[in-house]
């Protein structure tokens, strides 16, 4: 199949932007350029902003991102279709075991995902098969999906209905094996893929932005900070390319949870609350404690601290918002986290006493497992069963309490096989089989993410390190007002990858900006010190006629 025009119509339809088209598409980036050049201009003409970098970071900020917007949102949907294909393709499989419709079969794998785009994709999907016929509405199908995987499968569905209708539960089933180790390669492959973007990101946000401030500093512009010099070039790619990154992250980076709206709330408003509290309170707090004598790092720094210039207030503030933020999110991330990934072995075990012969409610009762992140989940589940209540409604009402964990998936697709008259045993048995390979493929991910993610950590530090063990060896002769711009900029630029490297790095480690409290408050640290003894740094005046 060739690949699609980007500015086609087809295209907009296959990254799920069905309510806009090319030319609308193109006329709203142009009034938005417009606009910021407009206003660029303005700025420039009345002197407010004669800085040709800020000035074109002004215009590229909105529109850029808006302009690739198409592109990314294509990859978001190809990237969701693919990071559970196997559930899908499961409920495709058992749908047409049971001999229900392939529109029937369609719309059923879309109600087992809780990712709205993704219900819609296979709500469209099933009305075209069901308005055009099956091999038309698989072509259709097959011209608009964004994910390669999928448009194989449609490929082989139009081919099997064409030649042996009889057969298409048997194809299924061998693709659904064949997607499992599929799914693993991909995953690998989109975990190389976000830890090569990581290692290219921490370059372009924390190692060539220092390299510049080096040079900038070396140069001693007088101009100020961001009026002409080499620092925008550090502002700039601290900045500009972070909201192109992380949107990279969240479609790549494996999330096995997401946040209700509840936890999200409370953490961001800690998280304000930890940033403001710490900002206010360091204008009164530091001013009662004594000076230090002493010529140490630790004098040095708690010194510095006595007279906070706004961007290390800004890194305080980073540090106890993060914290609290962290704090406050920590306990429900935990226990989703190991939800998801114990639930498997939960219903494996499940499997194991239903095949001894057992009711439903007796296989619960009579379960030994002793899962530390499922205890909570094993007493309520427990107290069901000891009730004797239906097992249908027992799994309703589990993949209720599962409706922010990845795990209810595994649930939906059991209650979605059972409706279509699919034995208790086998429905946990296969379902169960498929959850445990996916386990050993999410745990496997997350160790190889793990040491990419410690490499990124240590290589913020050592880049923050070098900007405070630059200014204490730097004994250059310097202007007064040169100092204090060049320590304004470094300052700045400190606090900006704290924050901006804090959020990738959340995304990075869960796929939810919300978890990025732990990685804020982490990098806050050696920020704070670091910045610190930039402030204190005190270069040799430059004096008219000296050396």
């Amino acid at each position: 199949m060739s690949r699609l025009n980007p500015l086609s119509e087809e295209f907009f339809i296959s990254a799920g932007m069905f309510d806009q088209s090319p030319s609308r598409f193109a006329l709203r980036i142009g009034l938005i350029a417009s606009i910021m050049l407009l206003l660029a201009s303005s700025l420039y003409r009345t002197g407010m902003l004669t800085d040709p970098y800020r000035l074109a970071l002004l215009v590229l900020t909105p529109t850029l991102p808006l302009a690739l917007s198409p592109y990314l949102a294509r990859l978001n949907m190809g990237a969701k279709l693919e990071r559970d294909m196997w559930a899908y393709l499961a409920t495709l499989w058992l749908l047409q075991r049971a001999k229900k419709s392939l529109s029937e079969s369609f719309k059923a794998a879309g109600e087992v995902s809780d990712d709205e785009e993704v219900k819609t994709y296979f709500r469209v999907a099933a009305a075209r098969l069901k308005a055009a016929g099956t091999l038309e509405g698989l072509r259709a199908n097959l011209r608009y999906c964004p994910s390669s995987a999928w448009r194989r499968i449609y490929r082989r569905l139009a081919d099997y209905f064409f030649t042996r209708g009889e057969a298409v539960d048997e194809m299924l089933g061998s693709e659904l094996h064949d997607t499992i180790n599929r799914t693993m390669q991909d995953l690998r492959r989109n975990l190389e893929m976000v830890m090569v973007i990581l290692i290219i990101y921490v370059l372009v946000s924390t190692v060539f932005p220092f390299v510049v401030t080096l040079l900038y500093t070396f140069q001693a512009l007088v101009s100020g900070f961001g009026g002409g010099g080499m620092s925008n070039l550090a502002l700039m790619s601290a900045v500009l390319p972070s909201p192109m990154f992380i949107a990279l992250f969240k479609i790549l980076a494996p999330r096995y949870y997401r946040f209700d709206g509840e936890t999200m709330a409370l953490g961001w408003g800690a998280f304000a609350a930890g940033f403001m509290g710490a900002v206010l309170a360091s204008y009164y707090v530091w001013t009662v404690i004594p000076p230090i004598g002493g010529g140490g790092v630790v004098a040095t720094v708690l010194n510095s601290l006595r007279s906070m210039s706004i961007w290390l207030r800004a890194t305080f503030g980073l540090l106890f918002g993060g914290l609290a933020g962290w704090l406050a999110v920590r306990g429900r991330e935990a226990r989703l986290r190991g939800e998801a990934l114990d639930y498997p072995l939960f219903l494996q075990d499940l499997f194991v006493e239903l095949r001894g012969g057992r009711s439903f409610c007796k296989a619960v009762e009579d379960m030994k497992a002793s899962y530390r992140t499922l205890r909570e989940f094993m007493t309520t589940v427990k107290y069901w069963a000891r009730l004797r209540l239906p097992y249908t409604d027992i799994l309703r009402w589990i993949s209720e309490r599962q409706r922010q964990s990845i795990s209810r998936m595994a649930t939906l697709l059991i209650m979605t096989a059972l409706d279509a008259g699919v034995e208790l045993k086998e429905a946990f048995g296969t379902i169960s089989q498929f959850m445990t390979r996916v386990r050993e493929l999410w745990l496997e991910a997350e160790a190889e993410k793990r040491g990419n993610y410690v490499t990124a950590i240590l290589s913020f530090t050592f880049a923050v390190a070098s900007i405070a063990i630059l200014v204490r060896l730097l004994s250059i002769p310097i202007a007064p007002t040169a100092a204090e711009v060049i320590k304004s900029g470094l300052m700045l630029q400190g606090f900006l990858q704290a924050l901006i490297m804090g959020l990738s790095l959340g995304v990075v480690r869960t796929g939810h900006l919300t978890s990025s409290f732990r990685e804020i408050f982490i990098l806050s640290i050696p920020t704070i010190v670091s910045l610190a003894l930039v402030q204190a740094w005190s270069p040799p005046p430059l004096t008219i006629g000296g050396a």
